[in-house]
């Protein structure tokens, strides 16, 4: 189960982690749109229901796409394009079109890179115990982003929300090139 290519996939996970959706997003979108901009209740509703919408679509389209034109390619595509729309997001100040418009992408990518990371690990640990794997991916890959949200928070605190979105940003980035340099897994074909 440990070989080189399932390391690098838990490698990109971990570090993912500090812009995963279902983490960094959900917890600071709505104070910064609130808190950082000041935004009406109603707004904020609207640009996070924005983003919770995208990421029901996004992480559908994404797995069609993989299936047909290999999954690793999406995933880096998934990260390079979430992590930009994360960066500009939190520098998009109270705009509310960007808000929108950086929504829709806020919520496609940032949600699709952990069931598309998932499906990568699933093909890399082919003859292992499915379980422990999965197990054993999930514990480092969802534990560290605890680890990110206390460090996002702590950014926040000190630098600001833009600096902490660039920080998710960042993360982002630095996954896809985790994935884009490490050891490619062998996909299986689409069933």
């Amino acid at each position: 189960m440990l070989r080189r290519e399932t390391l690098t996939i838990i490698a990109a996970g971990t570090i993912a982690a500090g812009g995963r959706g279902l983490g960094a997003v959900n917890a600071f979108v709505p104070s910064y749109l609130r808190g950082g901009l000041g935004l009406p209740q109603v707004t904020v509703g609207l640009v996070f229901t924005v983003i919770l919408a995208s990421s029901v679509i996004g992480p559908i389209v994404a797995g069609h796409v993989a299936d047909r034109r290999g999954r690793r390619i999406v995933a880096i595509a998934a990260y390079v394009v979430g992590g930009v729309a994360l960066g500009l997001f939190g520098s998009a100040g109270a705009s509310l079109p960007a808000l929108l418009v950086l929504g829709v992408l806020v919520g496609a990518f940032a949600y699709a890179e952990s069931p598309l990371l998932q499906t990568l690990f699933a093909d890399a640990i082919q003859d292992a115990p499915r379980q422990a794997a999965f197990g054993v991916y999930f514990a480092i890959a969802y534990g560290a982003g605890s680890l990110w949200v206390v460090l996002l928070g702590w950014t926040i605190d000190h630098l600001g929300f833009a600096a902490a979105f660039w920080i998710m940003a960042a993360t982002f980035l630095a996954a896809a090139a985790v994935l884009l340099l490490g050891d490619r897994p062998r996909e299986r074909a689409a069933g």
